[in-house]
């Protein structure tokens, strides 16, 4: 599967072609932002051998960690995930007790346009 990376302090999200909702990519209740939407499934790094949010991969996601985990580190497993799907990677950083790193890969079908969607301001998503 093929890997998009885009610069997140110049997009907040993605708009869904179809739809025309917006994803949020700092939102944390990701399955209010993806429901009727172009998204097939988000993996997280942060909990990979349960997350398959969305659902119509979890399944599929689920066998493939538990095939693989102990060969292959998780952009591997994204890249060798089979279908005909694009994942677009979404890495986020903060601070708690220390530093924090996560990334969320958003699969959509690998037809798909994505519309980013720009910040008019740091922080602001353009309307």
């Amino acid at each position: 599967m093929e890997i998009i990376q885009f610069d997140i302090d110049a997009h907040s999200g993605i708009r869904c072609p179809i739809s025309g909702i917006e994803i949020n990519f700092q939102d944390e209740d990701l399955t209010d932002y993806i429901n009727d939407t172009f998204v097939i499934s988000v993996f997280l790094s942060i909990q990979p051998e349960e997350c398959a949010i969305g659902g119509e991969l979890n399944d599929e996601w689920m066998q493939f960690y538990a095939d693989n985990s102990d060969a292959l580190d998780m952009e591997e497993m994204i890249v060798n995930f089979p279908g005909p799907y694009k994942a677009i990677e979404v890495v986020s950083c903060g601070m708690a007790c220390g530093p924090l790193r996560d990334t969320a890969y958003y699969v959509v079908p690998k037809d798909s346009t994505i519309e980013f969607v720009p910040r008019t301001e740091i922080g602001e998503a353009a309307p």
